[in-house]
């Protein structure tokens, strides 16, 4: 009886998971990861490895333009959820900011466009019209993270989904579509900049795009809000490529480049399981500040409680996978030449997920206004990236970089666990 009773509850609390702001996002963003997961490996076999390799160059670009403005989506959450919104409207602020940021990303863009050539000749990439027309999407990040970070603030989870959902779509099918069409990697290019557009406009609501067409900007007061919630923020965003990337140019300035494409393989294995959870972190954000703003009726370290046991028991499952079964894993994933790295997946995938925990724990402290958590985070990617450094210089191996960042993350997640648990106390 006691077994029933206990998978009754498991089904109705994995139900109640399911239509909560929370599930909602989670699935919606692995729904995204899995279609560009799919989108790599679809392209890998469909270009060969040389033009790929000029596609990867065009994702990393964008992706790490991405990441410098995704902390605007996080403050830009924060501040809203602590808003009531029937007293404070903030569209006429993010118009202000969007605008803003146009101002900046133009100018940026055309200095790109001017010198694409040497730009395309420092990245070794061969096809400079690609490169400009990747570029010609930089000027809708920072409205996308805005609209994104709004729709998170005020838990508008349909405006979230249909983002996500047909940025991948546009993405996907375009370049498909383009590439069979004969345009080749251009064609690709114009997929990738189209998505972000329309990402764009499905995150926006009514009041946002009346408000992008009025002359009339928010004041001053809003732009130093959404400036000083996203500044912590970034820092986050800073130590998150340190300790998802850091490892790979250890390894490519003290390893072979044999060995440096394998800690890059795993890197990937890393920020597969990292994205995969990193919706947690997104929602704590603007859940916290309703709660620290005296908004909300929920307790804000219950959420944070809840969230860690979430993260803890969907990644179960996925992590005895690929610890058992890790040469099908990388075989799969990058073919065969990277199966003797397959005994190092499983370790890596931990490591993304005490990752998860720490960068998910940080942002809830971040979003309670206890902004040195940011700065500890900095300081211990900086801690890791020297251990790393030394283990590398006297034990230089692959296996000796991935076991000694699974121990250093370990610790710290239970170092993170300790301290917001010993707060609740």
């Amino acid at each position: 009886m006691s077994l029933i009773i206990s998978g009754s509850s498991l089904a109705n609390s994995l139900r109640q998971f399911i239509v909560s702001p929370a599930g909602i996002l989670f699935i919606s963003s692995n729904i995204t990861n899995a279609a560009n997961l799919f989108f790599n490996m679809l392209f890998a076999r469909l270009l060969g490895p040389e033009l790929f390799s000029d596609l990867a160059l065009l994702l990393t670009l964008k992706l790490s333009a991405f990441a410098l403005v995704s902390a605007v989506q996080l403050g830009c959450s924060k501040v809203v959820a602590a808003q009531n919104e029937e007293t404070r409207d903030s569209s006429s602020a993010i118009a202000g900011m969007s605008k803003l940021s146009l101002s900046i990303a133009l100018p940026f863009c055309a200095l790109i466009i001017i010198f694409s050539e040497a730009v395309a000749a420092f990245f070794s990439l061969e096809n400079v019209t690609a490169l400009i027309i990747v570029t010609l999407g930089i000027p809708a990040l920072v409205p996308l993270s805005l609209y994104r970070g709004e729709g998170l603030g005020r838990l508008k989870m349909s405006r979230i989904v249909m983002s996500f959902q047909f940025e991948w779509i546009t993405r996907l099918f375009g370049a498909v579509a383009l590439w069979y069409a004969g345009v080749g990697l251009i064609g690709i290019a114009l997929a990738l900049t189209a998505s972000v557009y329309i990402a764009a406009i499905f995150a926006s609501g009514e009041k946002d795009r009346a408000a992008l067409l009025n002359r009339q900007t928010g004041a001053l007061d809003d732009f130093k809000l959404l400036l000083t919630a996203s500044l912590p923020l970034a820092t986050i965003q800073i130590a998150q490529v340190m300790v998802l990337d850091g490892d790979f140019f250890i390894a490519k300035a003290l390893l072979t480049d044999h060995e440096a494409g394998y800690v890059a393989a795993l890197g990937l294995v890393q920020r597969i399981f990292f994205f995969a959870f990193s919706s947690f972190a997104m929602l704590i954000v603007p859940m916290a500040s309703k709660s620290f703003a005296g908004e909300g009726d929920h307790d804000k370290k219950g959420d944070l409680f809840k969230m860690v046991f979430a993260l803890a028991a969907l990644a179960v499952l996925p992590l005895g996978l690929v610890t058992a079964f890790g040469e099908l894993f990388v075989y799969l994933l990058f073919g065969s030449s990277f199966i003797p790295i397959g005994a190092l997946s499983g370790f890596a995938a931990a490591t993304a997920i005490c990752f998860s925990v720490v960068h998910l724990i940080v942002s809830y402290l971040v979003a309670i206004d206890k902004q040195f958590a940011a700065i500890v985070l900095i300081k211990l990617s900086i801690i890791l990236l020297a251990i790393l450094s030394y283990v590398a210089t006297l034990y230089p191996s692959v296996t000796a970089i991935i076991v000694t960042k699974f121990i250093f993350m370990c610790a710290i997640a239970l170092l993170a666990l300790s301290v917001v648990r010993w707060e609740a106390a």
